[in-house]
């Protein structure tokens, strides 16, 4: 984990097993193609996704962020765990909030803007990305209990590639069941219409899916990857 003042109690049961907060990645999780700075994904006017979780813009574009659900809680059937999303078209050299609200995205005080709602829908259009714009997003669930910090956990698509996965159409999301009886990320997608009749991601050409984890370790068997759950068009 890369916030160790974190305390983690949610999930607190699957904390001790086997590879629970390590870093590292089981490829099972989710399928999406090529390794190092291959280009896995091409919409050729518009950006390039590189297997090294770097999205660059071809062109001028206006972009498209559709927040579709956050499965995360404190604890099997606890609260909800508020998370924020940000976007950075500069290479990770700074991040802007998405849905709105006071704070921004390093925080002011325990402001982070507007919290997405837990089964969606939150969108913001982006109007104006210049090409060559290298393009990431941040993922951060914080939750206090009773006045304690409780959970506080932040990762972005840059330096975490298997915290936040990028899927495109014709990949194949985890089979892993939903923490604590929630929704799969399968039967998730499957609900919004965004799997094919093989179980496939389906998605238009100049799409991708933001999957997260940031409750436990991407390669655990628990790892739902729907924390948050988020669709980025390009036009």
């Amino acid at each position: 984990m890369t916030s160790s003042s974190a305390v983690r109690p949610f999930r607190a049961s699957l904390d001790s097993r086997p590879g629970a907060g390590a870093h590292h990645f089981e490829p099972a999780a989710c399928s999406a193609g090529g390794g190092g700075g291959e280009i896995v994904n091409t919409c050729a006017t518009k950006f390039t996704l590189a297997a090294d979780n770097l999205i660059t813009t071809q062109a001028e574009v206006d972009v498209t962020f559709t927040h579709l659900a956050s499965l995360l809680t404190y604890g099997s059937g606890g609260p909800t765990i508020p998370v924020h999303v940000c976007y950075s078209k500069n290479n990770g050299s700074n991040y802007s909030g998405l849905f709105g609200g006071a704070g921004n995205c390093n925080g002011n005080g325990n402001a982070y803007g507007n919290a997405v709602k837990v089964n969606g829908t939150d969108t913001k259009v982006v109007n104006n990305i210049a090409a060559s714009s290298k393009i990431s997003v941040m993922i951060r669930g914080k939750y206090t209990q009773n006045g304690w910090l409780a959970f506080s956990e932040v990762y972005n698509s840059k330096n975490h590639p298997t915290r936040v996965l990028y899927l495109k159409n014709g990949d194949n999301p985890t089979a892993n069941t939903g923490f604590g009886n929630q929704q799969s990320l399968k039967n998730l997608l499957q609900a919004k219409g965004l799997l094919n009749a093989q179980g496939k991601v389906a998605l238009g050409t100049c799409e991708v899916l933001a999957v997260s984890e940031i409750g436990v370790a991407p390669g655990s068997s628990t790892a739902d990857f729907q924390d948050s759950v988020m669709k980025i068009s390009f036009n």
